[in-house]
């Protein structure tokens, strides 16, 4: 172990807390709820004097330059279709800070750390153009002080390299188009707070610098679709103040360096995901990551608004190639796509944990996946090719998009990608490209950068467009075990040594010399999809130049667990409300997209720097898009349900048939019906039946033994709702009941039963074999008991905040899930903070424990004690006090002749202050 546990003592660093020299922000910068206020503030002069035609996307970015003259001027009428609310105006300072932020920044000002021109001109960070590259990842089993500091100075410098480029203190603070995003004001924070909130975390600091600030910069936006328009306006510290803040970061960081090194810079140690030296490497690459995402929020700026920073590397210029503003001809302006055929094997993902660099929770544990036969495009979509579709008409024609995608193209109006700059009046498709910083004419062989709405609308047409039986299944995007086959053998999972990586071992400036491939800021921006050579297999671009999007919802490996450091980064997105991306950009730096064991994810709306190649299945395939179903009762969580071939989706179950089977469960066993769900013979245990009814009855019992609170003005929580029999059962006496399931499946029938005008809910039931019996009716409920309640996906594993929930609640259910969870202590010390004082818990289940859902070490049980007993303990240190024990049965249907029979245990605690 290392002096790195040693805290430090801020006030010997010198370190003091940021006070805001502008009077107005009276609000200590706290949320504000706003309405949210249409405003044209684009004149129609301004317009009129653009060159040449806009294009819609750049129209909207143009939305607000001299935003305060456009105001006070009352401009009008010609504004895009786009509601604007207002009142971040008010952030705007103007004066002596927005002077320091036109034009080139001051060396002597802008820079927080290291300056760019301190650096050694030959050094692996600086390109023969001045620009600096990322260097490589850090070999964590053999690291010096020097080499650390380095990592971090590169890291840091590279962030403000970026934000050099903002003009004005109008481009820190302007919300992005879409209003999905803060604005980058938070993100030139952000990184630093990271900094600052995780070393104390790994208690490397006593303290941190700013309370607030370390309180604002935290969270980011996760939107939940493309309409969840934030309506959450904040008060943001001026730019000086976080300029300010980011100086004391950077040295409280240096300081945290050469402590844990003694001082010594050339000492060497080892890192592991067990040591506190781990939450600087958290630092270093997830400042990485928000380059990424931050240079995507630049390329959605009025152009206006930026200007090319001295020090970022140059764009990709290939004199070669020809540029048209339209109709580009496949093999002249862009390369002719075809398909190449990969053979069948068994695919691996996963990191192992002594793997010598440092990784994200959801990079470690094992699958395999045994991959079919499939072909796949040898590039990615270019420009040119899908040009064609948009030519076509594709963005027209509803037949080629997903429900949800065809909302979202209705909703943004989007006629093309975002990122194309319309130049020719609307049908003409004249097009340049929007780049990071400016708009160049059309590069018709760079990858296409769209969303996963946009890429599965393209390979829905491109299948139309195929021959009848010319293909044996749609083609479709690629999955994660899919594209570990593209790679080149010696760039699986797993990887034989740390010296395969080549991210290890090459940092920008050589990158596409060395290794063929544009990453880790090689160029600053793509390059033609055929510029890198093909790898062994034949494929371009498998690694780098533009993220791939996938089919794959994001999921967790088995072995998975979250790291104490940073326990919400990957699990409240397996929520089936994430696309996989894969490969990593021309941007993507270290373990944010350019190391071989990366696994990221976006939701399918969201612009990155991403594009797509297809694929043609050997087999046919019964479903394309998985979902992340929550673990309930012996149901394996489906992470890979891709294929009718069980090979390629092992130990997962098919959707429709979990939902039916819940739907049996919760509105097919009652008096009612129970002969269409549980076979009438003689001694049948109708005790059992009405399981979620009899759940929500034993909550009441124990809410009113512990005098809590019932009635009009209560609140209940059905955690692990599933299709939402118990959730409808408390609202019988509860005056309001939120549901809420890992499964998007279950939430959605949940949600179709909440708002249904039908008096009954169909499903089916099996009888053998694969003989259903269609047409089984469960009641339901009363629309006034309907009305009290609300669904949605969460994670039992990580609760969502108070305030998210709406506040805290006088009963909490929890039915048959605590041993079916990946974690269930994290779920258990959760539940105080969102329970009031006398409010219930009631716990019901069987104490199932199983490897395959929760890791041995996980199991509430001890050499001495059962799960009852580990259970209240760990309760009783919650402020709980058990009042209630009984024996709880139930029955799941398998089929005609076969039951199980549960005993769950039922266990209610009341929140004692």
């Amino acid at each position: 172990m290392t002096s790195a546990n040693s805290r430090l003592n801020l006030a010997a660093l010198g370190v003091r807390g940021v006070t805001c020299k502008n009077t107005n922000l009276l609000s200590r910068f706290r949320f504000q709820p706003k309405a949210f206020t249409p405003i044209s503030i684009l004149s129609q002069s301004r317009i009129q004097n653009q060159p040449g035609f806009d294009s819609a996307s750049a129209q909207i970015r143009r939305f607000s330059s001299d935003t305060k003259r456009a105001l006070s001027n009352n401009a009008a009428a010609a504004a895009p279709s786009v509601t604007d609310d207002l009142d971040w105006v008010k952030n705007l300072r103007g004066g002596e800070i927005n002077e320091k932020l036109t034009g080139r920044r001051d060396d002597n000002w802008w820079w927080t750390g290291m300056k760019p021109t301190e650096l050694d001109p030959n050094s692996d960070a600086v390109g023969e153009h001045g620009g600096i590259h990322c260097l490589p990842q850090l070999c964590l089993q053999d690291v010096s002080g020097s080499e650390l500091q380095a990592y971090f100075d590169n890291s840091w410098m590279l962030t403000e390299v970026l934000f050099s480029a903002l003009q004005g203190d109008e481009a820190f603070m302007r919300p992005p188009y879409h209003s999905l995003r803060h604005p980058l004001i938070f993100y030139y924070g952000h990184p630093a707070t990271f900094y600052t909130n995780k070393l104390r975390v790994a208690g490397l600091i006593d303290a941190g610098i700013n309370a607030h600030f370390e309180e604002i910069f935290e969270v980011g936006v996760d939107e939940m679709r493309w309409d969840d328009i934030s309506t959450l306006q904040k008060d943001w510290p001026c730019v000086s103040e976080v300029h300010e803040y980011r100086q004391q970061v950077y040295q409280l960081v240096s300081k945290v360096i050469a402590d844990a090194f003694g001082g010594d810079g050339n000492k060497r140690i080892s890192i592991s995901e067990n040591d506190p030296l781990w939450a600087l490497m958290m630092g270093f690459e997830h400042e990485k990551i928000h380059l990424e995402t931050s240079s995507v929020l630049f390329r959605e700026l009025p152009a206006h608004l930026l200007r090319k920073p001295e020090y970022f590397v140059p764009m990709f210029h290939d004199n070669q190639s020809s540029r048209v503003d339209k109709d580009p001809v496949s093999g002249r302006d862009f390369p002719e796509n075809e398909m190449l055929p990969v053979s069948g094997a068994t695919a691996y993902i996963g990191k192992e944990r002594d793997f010598p660099s440092f990784g994200w929770d959801n990079e470690y544990g094992r699958r395999s996946v045994n991959v079919p036969n499939f072909k796949a495009s040898k590039y990615m979509v270019s420009n040119g090719e899908f040009y064609e579709f948009v030519a076509s008409g594709g963005y027209r024609d509803e037949q080629y998009w997903t429900k949800d995608g065809w909302g979202w193209r209705v909703f943004r109006n989007q006629k093309w990608p975002f990122f194309w700059e319309q130049r020719g009046p609307a049908g003409s498709h004249e097009y340049g490209l929007r780049t990071i910083f400016e708009v160049i004419d059309m590069p018709w062989s760079w990858p296409v950068n769209v969303n996963y709405h946009e890429a599965t609308a393209f390979t829905n047409w491109k299948h139309a467009q195929k021959s009848e039986g010319e293909c044996v299944a749609p083609l479709r995007l690629v999955t994660e075990a899919e594209h570990q086959l593209l790679r080149e053998a010696k760039h699986r999972n797993p990887l034989s040594s740390w010296k395969t990586d080549p991210t290890l071992n090459c940092g920008g400036k050589s990158f596409s010399k060395e290794e063929g491939a544009n990453l880790n800021l090689v160029y600053g921006s793509e390059t033609p999809v055929d510029y890198h050579p093909a790898n062994e297999n034949g494929f371009h671009d498998v690694l780098g130049n533009a993220w791939e999007w996938a089919e794959d919802d994001f999921n967790y490996l088995d072995g998975f667990k979250v790291h104490p450091y940073y326990d919400d980064f990957s699990s409240p997105c397996f929520d089936g409300e994430h696309t996989m991306i894969l490969g990593g950009s021309f941007i993507s730096c270290g373990d944010a997209g350019a190391n071989l064991y990366c696994r990221y994810h976006f939701r399918p709306h969201f612009l990155q720097h991403s594009g797509f190649r297809y694929v043609e299945p050997s087999v046919p395939e019964k479903n394309i898009k998985g979902e992340n179903i929550a673990t309930h009762l012996g149901a394996k969580a489906n992470l890979h349900d891709k294929s009718s071939s069980a090979s390629l989706g092992q130990g997962t179950y098919e959707t429709d048939v979990l939902v039916n089977q819940y739907l049996a469960l919760h509105y097919g066993q009652t008096s009612e019906n129970a002969d269409d769900t549980v076979r009438s013979h003689a001694g049948r245990p109708d005790h059992a039946l009405d399981f979620p009814k009899r759940s929500a009855e034993i909550l009441f019992e124990a809410v009113s033994k512990a005098g809590s609170k019932i009635g009009p003005d209560s609140r209940a929580l059905d955690i692990g709702c599933a299709v939402g029999g118990a959730t409808f059962a408390l609202a019988e006496q509860f005056g309001q009941v939120l549901g809420l399931e890992y499964s998007k499946a279950f939430v959605d029938q949940a949600n179709r039963i909440r708002e249904t005008d039908e008096e009954y809910v169909k499903f089916q039931v099996p009888v053998q074999g694969d003989v259903m019996r269609d047409n089984i009716f469960g009641r339901v409920p009363t629309k006034e008991v309907r009305s009290r309640t609300s669904f949605v996906v969460g994670d039992a594993c990580n609760l969502p905040s108070v305030e998210t929930l709406g506040g805290r609640f006088d009963g909490v259910l929890m039915a048959n899930l605590l041993c079916r969870l990946h974690q269930p202590l994290d779920c258990l010390n959760g539940l105080s903070r969102i329970v009031n004082s006398n409010g219930v818990v009631m716990l019901l289940s069987p104490y199932s424990w199983l490897k395959e859902f929760t890791p041995k070490e996980n199991w509430l049980q001890s050499d001495s004690q059962d799960s009852a007993d580990v259970l209240r303990s760990v309760m009783e240190k919650q402020g709980f006090e058990q009042i209630l024990s009984k024996d709880v049965p139930l029955i799941i249907r398998e089929h005609e002749r076969k039951y199980q029979y549960i005993v769950s245990h039922a266990t209610g605690f009341a929140k004692r202050d």
